[in-house]
């Protein structure tokens, strides 16, 4: 990939993680199913070049310490992570 800013989202579930990124003028230029672990996300996010931007929703029954993980996981790699539940608003 390019150097450029990439958005990243993530649609969490237990066993798989949907990912689709974007560049700046909002194509798309890379999908993936991935294993929801740790290893496997921080790869994803580390093989990007440039800025990269993630947010990430995951199911309701999902607790706030897998957010914290994810967040620490691959905070120390991006500019930016946001995450919210399925459900919520705001």
């Amino acid at each position: 990939m390019k150097r450029t800013t990439k958005y990243v989202a993530l649609d969490v579930h237990q066993a798989t993680t949907v990912a689709s990124v974007r560049e700046e003028s909002g194509r798309v230029i890379a999908r993936s199913v991935l294993p929801t672990d740790r290893g496997a996300l921080t790869e994803f996010v580390r093989g990007m070049r440039g800025a990269r931007h993630v947010t990430f929703e995951e199911g309701t029954k999902r607790s706030g310490c897998t957010t914290c993980w994810r967040r620490s996981s691959i905070g120390g790699r991006v500019r930016s992570a946001w995450g919210t539940a399925a459900g919520q608003q705001g």
